[in-house]
């Protein structure tokens, strides 16, 4: 079975277009509905993950402290209902009007919003400036379920105000972890499932980093080969994890499915161990 590369958004894109109704109201949300913000802070998000419910009182509050201010905030869930019954529709603007969330929630059916961010996981946070550029891709906070640190969406906030302020947006960004994103298979081949959590442990995680936001969205069915993908990394000195070969188990007389997980950096445009 092939591998499937999937390239996250660099900085400076622009953000893709959308149309998706809001679970509460019914409505239509686009993109161009925003075109008289300063800002837009598009998250995806769902019901069911223990990452998003960690940090749901602060999307919350985050949604009205910047309410007043020129940032347009859009929650966006894509998770295929059929396998996570709480990311339906019905159980989502049930969700929206338990935490009072004074933003649109959507529903992405088709996933192909989700797919046209590369959103990763949930959640996952893309901000982007006047233009639309991408300016900020991370994390809320160094806040994880049984970390014990507060939820304060520290750097998330970090990037909205600099935005805001007309001023540029710190590039020391760390990426976002999360529940794995619930996509269907697809005739394609672009789609997977991935059900299971990310960990903070690297030789678990499935995203890629490569610093600033950069990076490779990887599903590898049996492990082992190189990274690839027609976007590639893009800046060097940044670090990145690679799947290791898959390594011989003599108690099975076999290829384990996959190997562990090495760190590499992009130096001078090309991948060193």
């Amino acid at each position: 079975m092939s591998e499937t590369v999937y390239a996250m958004l660099a900085l400076g894109v622009r953000a893709p277009d959308f149309e998706l109704p809001d679970v509460v109201s019914g409505r239509k949300v686009s993109l161009s509905g925003f075109r008289d913000k300063q800002a837009l802070l598009v998250m995806f998000i769902c019901r069911h993950c223990p990452y998003v419910r960690h940090v749901k009182a602060e999307l919350a509050r985050l949604g009205r402290d910047y309410a007043a201010q020129s940032l347009a905030v859009v929650g966006i869930s894509s998770n295929d209902a059929q396998a996570y019954p709480d990311d339906s529709p019905d159980q989502l603007k049930r969700f929206a009007q338990e935490e009072g969330f004074v933003f649109p929630l959507c529903y992405d059916e088709s996933q192909a919003v989700a797919r046209d961010y590369t959103a990763a996981c949930t959640p996952d946070f893309f901000l982007f400036d006047r233009q639309r550029k991408l300016v900020y891709r991370g994390q809320i906070d160094d806040s994880r379920p049984g970390n014990d640190k507060p939820v304060t969406g520290r750097d998330l906030r970090a990037a909205i105000d600099a935005v805001l302020r007309a001023r540029s947006v710190s590039p020391d960004q760390k990426p976002s972890l999360g529940c794995g994103r619930g996509y269907r298979h697809t005739a394609d081949g672009l789609g997977h499932k991935s059900r299971s959590r990310f960990r903070h442990r690297p030789e678990r995680r499935h995203q890629l980093l490569a610093g600033s936001g950069h990076g490779l969205y990887l599903r590898r069915p049996l492990g082992g080969g190189v990274l690839s993908g027609r976007h590639g990394l893009r800046r060097p000195g940044s670090g990145v994890w690679k799947p290791d070969p898959p390594r011989r188990d003599p108690a099975r007389e076999g290829m384990n499915r996959t190997g562990g997980f090495r760190k590499i950096v992009l130096q001078s445009g090309r991948i060193s161990p």
